[in-house]
């Protein structure tokens, strides 16, 4: 019986020191201005849950510097959203556009077709990745990022920007 108490209690501040760890990561990451920020991208998306987006643009730079949702609506009525970013992983697009899939239902989906062909070096691929998934949130979308597609030699650092950094 003591033993299951001790459990519990271990258990119990594990959990603690887990959601904690969560709040105060915020705090803790490095704010290098970012011009492709994947967190802000993610919250503008979410705070859009209630209006339906017609179009959506997945990709690298490319998208996110070729496709302007504010002049495509300002010309068109259109409702466009990018959430495009530097050097995207066509991973990352694809677990992004299935996570976004749940709660909106675009018409048109426009996904980077040059993702699908990268030619960067290993490590230039590991930089890409390493600017997004720190930007990301903890959540269940980059929890199955991790899980399904990064190298498993770096998928510790990837959960937090803390850990890789400290």
């Amino acid at each position: 019986m003591l033993h299951i108490k001790r459990s519990i209690k271990v258990l119990s501040f594990l959990v603690v020191l887990a959601f904690i760890f969560s709040i105060v990561q915020n705090v803790l990451l490095l704010k290098n201005g970012n011009f492709f920020d994947t967190r802000r991208m993610l919250e503008e998306l979410n705070a859009l849950r209630d209006e339906k987006i017609d179009v959506l643009f997945v990709g690298s730079s490319v998208v996110y510097n070729g496709c302007s949702p504010l002049k495509i609506y300002n010309e068109t009525g259109i409702k466009c959203f990018n959430i495009a970013s530097s050097g995207q992983p066509i991973e990352i697009s694809y677990s992004m556009l299935k996570d976004i899939l749940k709660v909106q239902s675009p018409d048109v989906v426009f996904l980077e077709a040059g993702a699908l062909f990268p030619s960067e070096s290993a490590s230039r691929k590991n930089l890409y990745w390493r600017e997004i998934m720190d930007q990301m949130p903890i959540s269940s979308l980059k929890l199955d990022v991790i899980n399904l597609y990064a190298d498993k030699e770096f998928s510790e650092g990837y959960l937090s920007r803390c850990i890789s950094d400290h």
